[in-house]
């Protein structure tokens, strides 16, 4: 579909971005690491050559002229990704809810589970703020990205209140606070999807 295609080009060039900001960054270092310099960050590490190399075979796909391109292959899976991310996570706190509630789930597991949940969706939820706020996309697609900066923060928001509910279990109120949020989410979700996918779906 046309908008959520329009969402992965724009990912994909905030990968591209992001790639250029770290090439400048590595361009001012002049004086090599010491013993006491700031530990590598390996997962950035990782992420950047991921990053370049995907730029390398994108080139090589169009020089190739290959049918479909990498880059539109690429912009699919990522739109795609997107849209189920934030339906795959209503379906992750729900379940995590449900099993901690039934004891299919110790408290400790569901608590560590959901702290993780809740930094990931914090982090994702800046990065499509700042797409948001780029002011080479058209008011479409800043709504876009502006939605799914909302459902991840709400996301992030209901996984902290698990982790809060999961630190005493016999706690009612926490268990309700956690599902009021988990059915607002639920919500949200419902309308972006409806949203992108248009009308008569």
């Amino acid at each position: 579909m046309r908008t959520t295609g329009m969402v992965l080009v724009a990912l994909l060039m905030l990968g591209q971005v992001a790639y250029a900001k770290e090439k400048k960054a590595e361009a001012k270092v002049t004086a090599p690491a010491t013993p006491t310099a700031k530990p590598v960050d390996k997962d950035a590490l990782t992420i950047k050559r991921l990053v370049e190399g995907l730029r390398q075979a994108a080139k090589a796909s169009a020089a190739a002229k290959e049918e479909p391109d990498l880059v539109s292959l690429l912009l699919a899976t990522v739109a795609e990704t997107a849209v189920s991310g934030v339906i795959h996570g209503h379906y992750a706190l729900a379940g995590c809810g449900q099993a901690l509630r039934s004891g299919g789930m110790g408290a400790d597991d569901t608590r560590a589970y959901a702290r993780d949940m809740a930094q990931n969706w914090q982090q994702t939820s800046q990065l499509y703020g700042r797409l948001a706020a780029h002011k080479a996309f058209d008011p479409e697609l800043r709504n876009i990205f502006q939605s799914l900066a909302l459902i991840n923060e709400k996301a992030s928001q209901t996984a902290g209140l698990l982790a809060q509910w999961a630190e005493l279990t016999s706690d009612n109120g926490r268990a309700a606070t956690f599902e009021a949020a988990l059915e607002d989410y639920r919500g949200q979700v419902k309308a972006f999807v409806a949203f992108v996918q248009g009308p008569g779906k």
